[in-house]
């Protein structure tokens, strides 16, 4: 068993609890024997899981993996994959090439069918964001499935089933609840993958860099705080130049930007709750200019920050991206 230290388990733990979530749609996929239904691809990473029956994952150009129940895998963005439901009597499978159907119009949970509609492999199959602020999203970098096969007592079945159940209502909340249902399996998934396969999270670009993963960490939980590339680069034990190459390889944007997203987007949070003034909310986030704040607020959202409230309201929206989830605010 791979021991990792303490600290970078909490580092691990604020990225994970500052990750915004976004289930965008799961299909019930059920696969007769002697059929095999294709899917695919998608611009997002996939979760796929096995409730019933054994067959095959077959990734084009890649492997071919076992599926048995209670099998998890997280498949990367860009991907052409079958699940195949073997006859067993060396008869050649039958493909379907499904025109997925929500379970009503306005459901972002679907059903699909292979064969005649008998249960014998059956499994839930969904595509999900999971990004930070000024970041892509984590899983981009991923070159490769994520396999996990978990036991009846640790199943992530039952949140599964929740997330599918949400999507399929389309209640009144329903992105929250199916999102955060959804971060438990991720979380869960990590917790597996991380002890069984600690080289995994090396092929995601935020948790490959240990040294810049801890600075980001610092900035999302704490970003009011006076953080300059001098703080953060000694908070990565790097030079200045090291960190902002490699912080910038991993994001896609220099530290300045990223903090700067994740303070604005920090402060449109806090002014939906209508609890402070604007002033207090501009401090909070770190800025000692009410001016600047107003500017940079203005820039990113269009809008004054004393006016974004109505704003919103006016346009029947909620903040598009980034950490309004943790607050339980709905993806606009």
């Amino acid at each position: 068993m791979t021991i990792r230290p303490a600290h970078r388990d909490e580092e691990i733990d604020d990225i994970l609890g500052m990750l915004n979530v976004e289930a965008v749609a799961f299909t019930e996929c059920r696969i007769e024997r002697g059929w095999s239904l294709g899917l695919g691809p998608a611009p997002l990473p996939g979760l796929h899981y096995v409730l019933e029956g054994e067959g095959v994952f077959a990734i084009k150009g890649g492997p071919r993996i076992a599926l048995t129940p209670r099998t998890l895998i997280l498949t990367p963005p860009g991907i052409h994959y079958r699940m195949e439901m073997p006859a067993g009597d060396g008869r050649p499978l039958r493909l379907h090439e499904p025109t997925v159907l929500p379970c009503n119009p306005r459901s972002q949970f679907y059903s699909t069918v292979a064969g005649d509609g008998c249960r014998d492999l059956v499994i839930i199959c969904g595509h999900f964001r999971a990004r930070h602020p000024a970041s892509e999203d984590l899983f981009a970098s991923l070159d490769a499935p994520i396999i996990e096969r978990f036991d009846a007592s640790d199943c992530p079945a039952s949140l599964l089933g929740l997330v599918s159940i949400e999507l399929a209502e389309h209640r009144m909340g329903m992105r929250t609840m199916a999102s955060a249902l959804l971060k438990q399996v991720l979380v869960k998934l990590f917790r597996r993958t991380l002890v069984s396969s600690p080289g995994w999270s090396q092929r995601l670009a935020l948790l490959g860099d240990p040294q810049v993963s801890r600075a980001f960490t610092a900035m999302i939980a704490r970003p009011g705080d006076p953080h300059s590339l001098k703080s953060l680069s000694n908070t990565a034990c790097l030079s200045r130049s090291s960190f902002v190459r490699r912080f910038t390889d991993a994001f896609g944007q220099p530290p300045g930007v990223v903090l700067r997203e994740i303070r604005l987007e920090r402060a449109a949070e806090l002014l939906l709750t209508r609890r402070f003034l604007v002033a207090q909310v501009a401090e909070f986030a770190g800025y000692a200019s009410y001016s600047s704040f107003s500017r940079a607020f203005r820039n990113r959202f269009g809008c004054d920050p004393s006016h974004y409230c109505a704003a919103l309201e006016k346009a029947g929206k909620t903040p598009s991206a980034g950490l309004g989830a943790m607050i339980g605010l709905p993806a606009a």
